[in-house]
């Protein structure tokens, strides 16, 4: 029935509406190359059906395509938080989050399956990012969806363990990213130490990345 590839669209459409597409994808075609990939088209082009486009994509061992899919689905759930749904810890909030981190977890292990391995990478530090964002929603703290000037406030000023997270998250992990960021660290860890060795009063302790800087010198 599906004889050339200017047919396809059309054909995968009547199909679809009279809830063929299941029957399709399952009598035997694993061999028919342009009709796979029209598959994978048509359901990109007409709403994106996730599930649609992971059935076809099992179905065909399309692991490239089923990775995509699940990395787009990840990026769509982080796109959809606004920052005032980040300073708060609701279940709608969590359940984004969540369902991006699994998203991106599961692109990570399917790229890396194809040996991918630049993709895979991108994805596990998107996965960190959003595993960070979900430990600090009760500290009402903001780490996706950050600006460019915002990333390299947040390296400056917060703890070097979710620094380090959110800079290779935005792809400020470079030489010349960092050095601005430890000099303004360790001018701040100089300050603190002199009004601690001059001050009549306690001083509280600095915060975790400044013993970790200090200690690296």
């Amino acid at each position: 029935m599906l004889t050339g590839i200017s047919r396809y669209n059309k054909m995968i459409g009547l199909l679809i509406k009279a809830d063929e597409f299941e029957r399709l994808v399952h009598t035997g075609v694993e061999k028919e190359e342009q009709l796979r990939v029209a598959l994978l088209d048509y359901l990109r082009s007409h709403g994106n059906n996730p599930e649609m486009i992971q059935m076809v994509a099992l179905k065909f061992a399309m692991f490239h395509e089923l990775a995509k899919t699940r990395q787009e689905q990840a990026e769509q759930e982080v796109k959809s938080l606004r920052p005032k749904m980040l300073v708060a810890s609701n279940s709608d909030t969590v359940k984004r989050l969540k369902s991006a981190f699994d998203g991106y977890k599961a692109a990570a292990k399917t790229y890396a399956q194809e040996d991918i391995l630049s993709k895979a990478e991108y994805c596990t530090t998107q996965a960190r990012l959003v595993a960070l964002q979900l430990s600090l929603l009760q500290q009402r703290k903001q780490v996706i969806n950050l600006s460019a000037r915002n990333v390299l406030q947040y390296m400056e000023t917060e703890p070097f363990s979710e620094a380090l997270i959110v800079s290779e998250a935005y792809r400020h992990c470079i030489h010349a990213d960092w050095v601005n960021t430890i000099y303004k660290r360790r001018s701040w860890l100089k300050e603190t130490s002199n009004t601690c060795l001059t001050s009549s009063h306690l001083t509280p302790l600095p915060p975790p990345w400044c013993r970790i800087c200090a200690t690296s010198t």
